[in-house]
């Protein structure tokens, strides 16, 4: 079991790995769309984390990813998925309608937004970008469902950052242009 929970879990942030989260993911959408039920894959990422890195050192933004993951687990209810995607990047699983999610990850955004990371003496900020996707949109292939939320982060990031985006479906054609 040690071995087991140790390969299925991110050494730094204690959170699920990213391929335990997919293979969890993928059997959770096929739950939902048999009985039509929503949900809502996200992508969050660190805003300006190499400049965390690069000012304070990599010790002091591995603290920042381990804050950010105890906040995500702590507001994440527990039938929803949260992991560690790599490097900066989380991802979520949510339960629930696009208007449930969207309230979910403002509250998120903005509880993180209110965080400080306590350094050396140095209180820095953090922030993230979310992108985020929609069962009732982008249906409930999990590969098209990353697409369209890393589509829509990519958005939210070229919008000024700290923000949440989401990807209706039509996204993917506008960024092409």
């Amino acid at each position: 079991p040690r071995l087991r929970d140790e390969a299925q879990t991110d050494g730094l942030t204690r959170l699920m790995n990213r391929t335990l989260f997919m293979e969890l993911a993928k059997a959770l959408l096929a739950d939902a769309e048999q009985q039509s039920t929503d949900m809502v894959f996200v992508i969050l990422d660190l805003d300006h984390f190499k400049r965390i890195n690069d000012t304070y050192g990599h010790v002091c933004g591995d603290s920042a990813l381990v804050q950010v993951a105890e906040l995500l687990a702590t507001v994440t209810p527990p039938e929803d998925l949260v992991c560690r995607f790599g490097g900066e990047e989380f991802a979520l699983l949510l339960n629930g309608s696009r208007a449930t999610g969207a309230k979910h990850l403002e509250r998120l955004r903005l509880q993180l937004e209110m965080s400080r990371l306590n350094h050396q003496g140095h209180r820095i900020p953090l922030r993230a970008s979310f992108g985020a996707a929609a069962s009732s949109a982008c249906g409930y292939n999990l590969d098209y469902l990353y697409t369209c939320a890393d589509q829509a982060l990519y958005a939210a990031k070229q919008l000024g950052r700290n923000r949440v985006g989401w990807n209706d479906g039509e996204l993917q054609n506008r960024l092409a242009r």
